[in-house]
């Protein structure tokens, strides 16, 4: 299927994704390496904080798919159309080729995303890529340019069928690996298990992966940005799970700096009761929290910004947070 092809149906999906940017539209099939279920999820780790996000298709509009986050580069409108390996991104203004997956070693194109802006390259195919959700073989590896020195993407993992499982960024600690440590595809749960599975299954959501502190001149005081973070626990297995909370207070949302240290939590200045909870997830049954995190930092880069319960089992999301200035 050639590229001239492809083109017109993106310039037709383009048009339907400004026209119903909020809409529901009929979302195309995903290629090999980028799959597009609407019941798909992917949980990732971070290596260096530990914190995790969880990854799913939130919307679709005129045969695109939103992805709340697509390796490191944000929430992202992502083409795969049917057929052929070719996938794009929308950056907000056109349509980019991020890759062909079937082209040799060595295909290049370019982005303009964030820090992202530059060339892709597809830099190494039929590797084997091993994390905690299993091992990976036939693996296609891009590798991005980034032109920020502590922030960006410089490498994705793509293996067929399951779609992204590892990639990697810049930071000002150093290169940081988010990892794929669960996720359902498919209809087929990583890590694969025999026999009955099931068990406690986290997702998170995150508003921006990107905030603006105004510094600008002016009278009076400026409030914090704030960040909207969800998260949301179900329980798979067919025994009720218990939660042992030694206060009033139910989740904690923190934001990170690059040396893991603490700089803003949602707790400071409210107050809890001081009583011993225990509470029952029963099987089958779900809780979601949702809050809001006013980000106050004393100077601009990236942080990591997570939500966890206060219990007694460790329960967490998290996500990579570029806080920029304006003066």
């Amino acid at each position: 299927m050639g590229h001239t092809w492809v083109g017109r149906a993106l310039r037709i999906g383009a048009v339907a994704l400004v026209a119903s940017w909020c809409g529901a539209g009929v979302a195309l099939a995903g290629n090999d390496y980028v799959p597009d279920g609407a019941n798909d999820r992917w949980t990732y780790r971070n290596s260096r904080f530990g914190g995790e996000v969880t990854v799913a298709i939130d919307r679709t509009s005129g045969g695109w798919d939103h992805f709340t986050e697509f390796a490191g580069l944000g929430p992202s409108w992502v083409w795969t159309g049917t057929g052929h390996n070719w996938t794009y991104l929308w950056n907000g203004t056109t349509y980019e080729l991020l890759t062909n997956f079937d082209a040799r070693v060595g295909f290049s194109s370019s982005i303009t995303i964030g820090c992202n802006r530059g060339r892709v390259t597809l830099a190494g195919r039929g590797e084997t890529v091993q994390v905690p959700a299993g091992t990976f073989a036939d693996c296609v590896r891009l590798e991005l340019q980034t032109s920020c020195a502590d922030a960006g993407t410089t490498a994705i993992w793509f293996a067929p069928g399951v779609g992204i499982v590892k990639w990697s960024e810049q930071n000002i600690a150093g290169p940081v690996d988010w990892v794929l440590v669960r996720a359902e595809v498919g209809g087929r749960t990583y890590p694969q298990q025999s026999g009955q599975g099931g068990g406690l299954v986290i997702s998170g959501s995150f508003s921006a992966t990107q905030l603006y502190v105004n510094r600008m001149p002016g009278t009076g005081p400026r409030p914090a940005p704030e960040l909207t973070v969800s998260l949301e626990i179900t329980n798979r297995s067919a025994q009720p799970l218990r939660f042992t909370f030694h206060s009033g207070q139910t989740y904690e949302i923190e934001l990170l700096d690059a040396q893991g240290q603490v700089v803003t939590r949602w707790s400071d200045g409210r107050y809890f009761t001081q009583a011993i909870r225990t509470l029952e997830l029963r099987p089958g049954e779900s809780w979601s929290f949702t809050d809001r995190l006013a980000v106050s930092v004393p100077a601009a880069g990236q942080y990591t910004a997570r939500m966890r319960l206060t219990a007694d089992k460790q329960v967490m999301v998290a996500s990579p947070l570029q806080v920029d200035f304006v003066y």
